[in-house]
């Protein structure tokens, strides 16, 4: 009897790529004001309870949820520090699990065992000629998985809720 062994685990970028109407400018806003962030942050049923960032390099964020009534699933939060700020064209940052104040947690403590304690992200912005813009956000080296594809589809979400409050505002 030979004794199987354990598979790789499969790494991979997430990405997600959008053209959104406004401009550079209007987009960029949406990521680096808390009052505008708040407005569309989280996957389709989800509200935000807390976004706290100051958009500088070397400076933290924390970004907390509310779920939908009946939702039994984790709902941690996500605090990290900005890396790199390009105001318009690229922010960078690293992201942990997190409570509600911050208080750094584990992968396991947070409800998300399939993925990791900490990761990096990246937030791309690109002018069209046409004035609308280009966004592609990115989640480095994530396990390939059942949450992988939950992260794709809650950002795919978010950014639906993004275009709705960026229509709203340009009337």
């Amino acid at each position: 009897m030979s004794e199987q062994q354990p598979q790789a685990e499969f790494r991979s970028d997430m990405v997600v790529t959008r053209v959104f109407d406004p401009p550079v400018e209007e987009v960029w806003r949406y990521w680096a004001e808390p009052e505008r962030f708040a407005r569309w942050w989280g996957p389709t049923g989800f509200g935000v309870a807390k976004a706290d960032m100051d958009v500088r390099v070397g400076r933290k964020y924390l970004w907390c949820m509310t779920p939908p009534e009946g939702y039994l699933g984790p709902n941690p939060g996500n605090a990290g520090t900005f890396t790199e700020v390009v105001p318009g064209k690229l922010l960078r940052y690293v992201t942990q699990w997190s409570d509600d104040q911050g208080k750094a947690l584990t992968a396991d403590e947070a409800g998300m065992p399939d993925m990791p304690d900490d990761f990096s992200e990246t937030v791309k912005f690109e002018a069209l000629p046409d004035g609308r813009t280009i966004m592609t956000y990115i989640e480095h080296d994530l396990p390939v998985n059942l949450m992988f594809a939950y992260s794709w589809v809650g950002m795919w979400q978010s950014l639906d809720k993004m275009e709705a409050a960026l229509k709203a505002d340009r009337g």
